[in-house]
């Protein structure tokens, strides 16, 4: 934050960030309130005003509604101890029913209506990735929390969630040492899904296993049966159907091709230095 901007708040960006580590709320409202102490642009001792957009219905309302709930218990709790700085908390929350229209439409409303001073929330990173232009230009602090697939690099953003070299680095040579090295992927078709797959290819690889089948997945499917059969078809043909993978094939037919499968949601476009590493 600039000296014009300390101006309005009262606080640097230094002060901002020191600031935030001094929350410590257990579980999911650690991330999702991270923002709490952010440099409010309301009057002195009024509320901060949080704005909290998470899906509550929809593909992804099973992961916003917990996030909802926590960043609730955890206002609670601050307030009930006294605030932020003598300062109470207020939420302003909306249900982004897992559209990324609605989270473009609810960002410009909290800011521009109900004057937030913090932005929080989004389940996927397409989501963010609407969020953040926004908040750029009102300069309002955005806070992500959800696991995502790094590199977000942002004046105005922080991403407080686990990336995948915190989170794929440790899993992934667990699950070969468990399991064994024959790796199915099955990701998600979007973002988080595509950048993923890259850094499991590179673990996988790292721990000198083999990537058996690689397969995008659209967000709407539900039934998995197909994803299973070709997990298990390889075993006895050698391939992976393609209309259903992007198969790489294994360096032998009696080398068990699924030992373990690998699925976690997916993320963003793929990055030319990390699909280099991971072959």
């Amino acid at each position: 934050m600039t000296d014009k901007s300390r101006s309005k708040t009262g606080l640097t960006r230094k002060d901002f960030l020191r600031g935030m580590t001094t929350l410590a709320v257990g579980g999911l409202a650690a991330p999702a309130l991270l923002g709490v102490t952010s440099p409010a642009r309301s009057a002195d001792g009024a509320p901060i005003k949080l704005g909290i957009l998470f899906d509550q219905t929809g593909g992804f309302g099973e992961y916003g509604l917990p996030a909802v709930h926590a960043a609730q218990l955890a206002i609670e709790e601050i307030n009930a101890a006294g605030g932020v700085n003598g300062r109470q908390l207020e939420a302003v929350i909306v249900d982004t029913q897992s559209d990324t229209s609605r989270y473009v439409a609810m960002a410009r409303m909290l800011i521009g209506r109900d004057k937030v001073d913090v932005l929080i929330g989004a389940i996927g990173s397409q989501d963010r990735e609407a969020i953040r232009p926004i908040a750029n230009a009102a300069k309002i602090p955005y806070f992500y929390p959800t696991c995502y697939e790094g590199g977000v690099a942002d004046s105005w953003t922080f991403c407080t969630g686990v990336v995948p070299e915190q989170g794929f680095a440790t899993l992934i040579p667990y699950m070969i040492e468990q399991y064994g090295p024959a790796v199915y992927d099955l990701a998600a078709d979007y973002v988080w899904g595509q950048l993923s797959t890259l850094w499991l290819t590179k673990y996988v690889k790292e721990k000198g296993g083999a990537i058996a089948g690689t397969e995008a997945v659209p967000l709407n499917v539900s039934d998995f049966n197909s994803s299973l059969d070709a997990c298990r078809l390889p075993s006895r043909t050698g391939s992976i159907p393609p209309s259903r993978a992007r198969s790489r094939a294994p360096s032998s037919r009696s080398e068990p091709l699924l030992e373990w499968t690998f699925r976690y949601p997916t993320s963003l476009s793929p990055w030319r230095r990390l699909a280099a590493t991971a072959g």
